[in-house]
């Protein structure tokens, strides 16, 4: 009896294996290949970036005389200094922006060939698009104090912000992020402190929960982990 389930086992997976062979073989693959671009032997970095989409990408090349972005076909402007893992397209692939400058203590934003920022900044960070891909927000360093940049609004001054905890609400309206003002960490939603703590962790990350609530999780000097949420209610 044993030998006979065995047999059951392996004549079914057998044919499993043969069903799923004849399934491929009735399968045709189209390949449909489409030039968009020549990329030069120098590419800043070696750093590629891509649309969600896959349907567009950017990089900067350049010389010692100028640096540039090449989109596709498109050549941006040339500038004397480009940070080349700064470039970052919109959810729908329809804008590029990136970090340039007059040099490297001397950036603006560049948001679609044209320069975002009047102002300069010493170093610009977390730059990032909205989810609707009409806003684009990113920190900004001048005279040593941080400042958030959000729809072409200066926010608050920071001494410092955390990189890469910068994001959007999922409606597009609110932003928030990781901020440290006399030695006490917040996190901020568009220009609000909340609560203040003591120390958060570099690991801890921004989660928006709802188009109204972030989560994160904190940890404590008795190193128990918290988590927090917190919700934007009108008054």
């Amino acid at each position: 009896m044993k030998i006979i389930k065995v047999f059951l086992v392996v004549l079914t997976v057998q044919l499993s294996i043969n069903a799923g062979a004849v399934s491929m073989r009735n399968t045709e693959r189209l390949v449909n290949a489409r030039k968009i671009s020549t990329m030069p032997k120098k590419v800043h970095d070696g750093i590629v970036v891509k649309s969600t989409d896959n349907l567009h990408f950017a990089y900067v090349t350049g010389s010692e005389a100028g640096m540039y972005v090449m989109r596709d076909f498109d050549q941006d402007m040339s500038y004397k200094f480009i940070k080349p893992d700064s470039l970052v397209f919109s959810p729908d692939g329809r804008h590029l922006a990136y970090v340039a400058g007059d040099s490297i203590e001397d950036l603006f934003v560049v948001l679609d060939g044209r320069r975002k920022s009047s102002r300069s900044m010493q170093e610009v960070i977390c730059l990032v698009f909205s989810p609707d891909s009409k806003k684009i927000a990113y920190a900004g360093k001048v005279f040593d104090k941080w400042q958030v940049t959000f729809a072409d609004s200066v926010g608050v001054q920071f001494d410092d912000i955390r990189p890469g905890s910068l994001s959007f609400g999922p409606d597009s309206r609110h932003i928030s992020y990781i901020a440290k003002d006399f030695n006490k960490w917040y996190v901020v939603i568009d220009d609000s402190k909340g609560s203040e703590y003591s120390y958060i962790p570099d690991w801890t990350n921004l989660v928006w929960l709802s188009p109204d609530t972030v989560s994160f999780l904190l940890l404590d000097v008795s190193y128990d982990v918290y988590m927090i949420k917190e919700t934007l209610r009108k008054k």
